[in-house]
């Protein structure tokens, strides 16, 4: 259960060059040391329509959750999904059906989302077990529509998909993780794999899931992100929006972030460019590359680069510096269309008679 209405996401801050380090941190709910989960690996939800109605955004939103958290490999797909009635009902937390709706702000408790988890036991004695029996979910409806961060850039301006894939893990028996990059942040992580806006589990999310449900399938699956972890439960953007003024030749350094959705650790080449509009690609101006970089299974970090502004810009333009990971395109990934983003600063080419 949230009680917060920020979105964040997360880093850690390193020197460009070494091999990144990552502990994992999800935390899971659990009874005598054993794991609290579903017992059949398996969880039937019904989308009841009253709130949700079929073929609209909250239906998209919610399918595509649902179906992020099926995709990520290494880890039985959980959930299976029904619509429910479309007539208005109260929720029975209590019922043995798992529902996710849309419910009001009062509701909610002023929360973006809600999960109310239901066990089969509560775990008093040393011998118990413990197994979800029910969970369901219930997403602020006034307060979708829009964006936190600046780019905002995971759902197009429209949708809750960062928070419904946050509630959904406490479904699956995840528990709040403030000290990692990851969806399950007391205040829901930030989805900030750009590329083409895809949200999905992030490193430390899908390790938990796989840790819970694990199949032993393997995945591989880098991002840019444009974000990075400044403390507990608090993130900032790799680079302050705004403007800066440069001439060519001029040092810039920023930082940028890459995150491994992936259960095996991969070496990547990475590169930056300019370009004109916030799409990256590998046609936009060349300013500086990396090869060898290494990336851990499920980890993410933050890297310092400082950058030589190249001769062939021209004189005052303005540019989207970007990162582009896995820029050779050698890596065979879950995702191929996350692995770039643009910064939130902009970069000006002051003109010729002042440079």
């Amino acid at each position: 259960m949230k009680s917060t209405r920020a979105l964040v996401a997360a880093a850690g801050v390193l020197v460009i060059g070494l091999v990144s380090q990552s502990a994992f941190a999800y935390r899971y709910h659990q009874c005598n040391d054993k794991k609290s989960k579903w017992e059949s690996n398996s969880a039937n939800y019904r989308i009841m329509r009253y709130s949700i109605p079929s073929g609209g955004q909250r239906d998209t939103d919610v399918v595509y959750s649902f179906q992020e958290w099926n995709a990520v490999y290494g880890m039985y797909d959980v959930f299976s999904w029904q619509s429910g009635t479309s007539d208005p009902v109260s929720i029975d937390h209590d019922n043995g059906v798992n529902e996710i709706f849309y419910g009001t702000d009062a509701g909610l408790d002023g929360a973006l989302g809600v999960t109310w988890v239901r066990y089969s036991s509560s775990c008093f004695w040393w011998f118990s077990d413990q197994w979800i029996v029910e969970a369901d979910i219930g997403i602020n409806g006034e307060f979708g529509g829009f964006e936190w961060g600046n780019p905002a850039c995971n759902t197009y301006g429209v949708g809750n998909r960062t928070t419904i894939v946050h509630e959904m893990g406490h479904g699956l028996g995840l528990l709040h993780d403030d000290s990692h990059m990851n969806l399950m942040m007391t205040s829901d992580g930030e989805g900030k794999y750009c590329g083409t806006h895809t949200i999905a589990p992030h490193g430390d999310d899908a390790a938990g899931g796989r840790y819970l449900y694990s199949s032993g399938n393997t995945s591989h699956d880098l991002g840019a992100s444009e974000f990075r972890l400044v403390g507990s439960n608090d993130v900032a953007l790799n680079t302050s929006p705004g403007t800066t003024y440069v001439c060519p030749g001029n040092s810039y350094t920023f930082m940028w972030s890459v995150g491994n959705m992936g259960n095996v650790g991969d070496t990547y080449n990475v590169e930056w460019r300019l370009s004109t509009d916030k799409t990256i690609n590998s046609s936009d101006i060349w300013v500086a590359g990396n090869s060898g970089a290494y990336e851990a299974a499920n980890g993410f970090n933050t890297w310092t680069r400082t950058v030589t502004i190249p001769s062939n810009v021209s004189y005052g333009t303005e540019y989207y510096l970007g990162t582009i990971v896995d820029s050779s395109g050698t890596i065979g990934e879950r995702y191929e269309n996350n692995n770039a983003t643009y910064m939130a600063r902009k970069i000006r080419i002051r003109s010729a008679s002042q440079c």
